[in-house]
């Protein structure tokens, strides 16, 4: 009887949209959609057919906290950067300040990739302050698309 009644309270406060704080009020997990707006501008990116490096991700501020960082990390592919034609090879993690970002993911590792899991993480301090995890995957004939999966909302 226990259990239920912790699991009912977890999915109340989850149905609630109320974060949890498993630790001390300055460890608080805060919902990712109020710090990013994170899209593509275009509906999937076709490696023989695009005319951009890679599948274009867009990170928009909403806030202003500048002494916020950025996390982007990827388990398959490249992520780049293009500015003014060059394009750069920026790994697999990458770390920004908190502001708006334009970084592209590419496919072209030692194979080609099928299917990517990527995680954009908050931190203030090395503190995670809010996390969401998408995924970048190749639909029919070589067009990859980003879905959500999860954010902390």
């Amino acid at each position: 009887m226990k259990k239920l009644m912790l699991i009912l309270l977890v999915i109340g406060l989850i149905g609630c949209n109320q974060t949890i704080d498993l630790s001390d009020a300055e460890n608080k997990y805060f919902v990712f959609s109020d710090y990013y707006d994170v899209s593509s501008p275009i509906e999937s990116y076709s490696l023989t057919l695009s005319s951009v490096p890679g599948l274009p991700l867009e990170l928009k501020a909403l806030q202003s906290e500048e002494s916020y960082t950025i996390e982007i990390a990827i388990d398959e592919g490249m992520l780049l950067s293009l500015t003014d034609g060059d394009v750069q090879e920026l790994g697999t993690v990458v770390l920004y300040d908190y502001d708006d970002i334009l970084i592209y993911w590419s496919p072209m590792a030692e194979e080609l990739v099928k299917k990517c899991d990527l995680t954009i993480t908050i931190k203030d301090d090395n503190k995670v302050i809010a996390q969401a995890d998408y995924m970048i995957e190749e639909m029919n004939q070589s067009y990859y698309l980003l879905q959500a999966m999860f954010t902390n909302e």
